[in-house]
């Protein structure tokens, strides 16, 4: 009886440590879905902006977010990617072309 006992314990040890696993991957899965997905919303949003910009439709409001992004845009290689676009912020005013 006991030795039954402690075969059943050990299966049910077995079977909950596989059911841990398998709860890790799929956590594991569900966040690099998350990612991306989140990858996918920024870039949708950053060519809709870079699309709107190139239209020229919304100076003003490229203008106000150039200004933004002057503030937060600091390591030199990323400045050196917006140089000479509409969200060039090294100028001061007007916009590159």
């Amino acid at each position: 009886m006991a030795e039954d006992n402690s075969k059943r314990l050990a299966i049910a040890r077995l079977r909950e440590r596989e059911a841990r696993a398998k709860v890790a991957r799929l956590r594991r899965a569900v966040d690099t879905q998350n990612r991306r997905l989140a990858a996918e919303r920024r870039y949708v949003v950053g060519a809709a902006m870079w699309s709107l910009a190139e239209s020229g439709k919304a100076d003003p409001m490229v203008a106000a977010f150039r200004r933004w992004l002057r503030q937060y845009v600091s390591r030199d290689r990323d400045r050196a990617a917006l140089a000479g676009t509409r969200f060039d912020v090294t100028e001061a005013d007007g916009h590159a072309s």
